[in-house]
């Protein structure tokens, strides 16, 4: 009985291994990129709003992004279409929890370093730009085994050039930060300007 399971598990494992195989490699990028371009062109209408303008329909800020967002949408959905049609068989013998679990442990780099990314745009209205920008770059130092002191210095002249090209020449504009509130007055207005 449990000869007859084992056979059974590792046909289905062979046949499973077959249909990830004979899919194209790029099948899945085409699914998430339709996917990813459809759920963005849904958000739209809550994230660029209409611009009152006498310059006509075609300078609205939704309008590039909608092309570029349709665009993906279309060749994606048709390489999709036809490539589901002619691996249909293939499709069939996939288990989605198990490959999205192969995935996720074959890019872990990819979606560790993205984890530390959001955390970083989250952190940026709490601890600032420099310091939210240099444990980033510290945090992937690590990751990549460089968490030496030459690079550690490296990493801190960068940040410190970034900062100076971002806050002071281009002036990007940042909200105040949250940390920034507990310094007197006008060390505030400096950290908050350039920091």
């Amino acid at each position: 009985m449990t000869i007859e399971i084992n056979e059974v598990a590792l046909e289905q494992e062979e046949k499973e291994e077959l249909a990830l195989e004979s899919l194209p490699s790029h099948y899945y990028f085409y699914l998430l990129s339709f996917v990813g371009s459809l759920a963005l062109i849904l958000l739209q209408p809550s994230q660029a709003k209409e611009v009152g303008n006498a310059h006509g329909w075609y300078s609205q800020p939704y309008v590039a992004p909608l092309l570029g967002l349709g665009i993906i949408a279309l060749f994606s959905g048709i390489y999709l279409f036809v490539n589901t049609v002619k691996y249909s068989h293939c499709l069939r013998n996939i288990n989605p929890i198990e490959l999205s679990f192969n995935a996720i442990s074959k890019y872990r780099t990819a979606v560790i370093i993205s984890g530390f990314f959001f955390l970083y745009i989250f952190s940026l209205s709490i601890i600032g730009f420099a310091l939210s920008s240099f444990i980033l770059v510290l945090t992937m130092l690590w990751i990549s085994n460089l968490f030496t002191r030459f690079w550690v210095i490296t990493a801190f002249i960068s940040i410190a050039i970034i900062v100076l090209v971002f806050r002071v020449f281009i002036a990007l504009w940042l909200p105040d930060v949250w940390l920034f509130a507990f310094l007197p007055n006008e060390m505030a207005d400096f950290a908050n300007m350039y920091l």
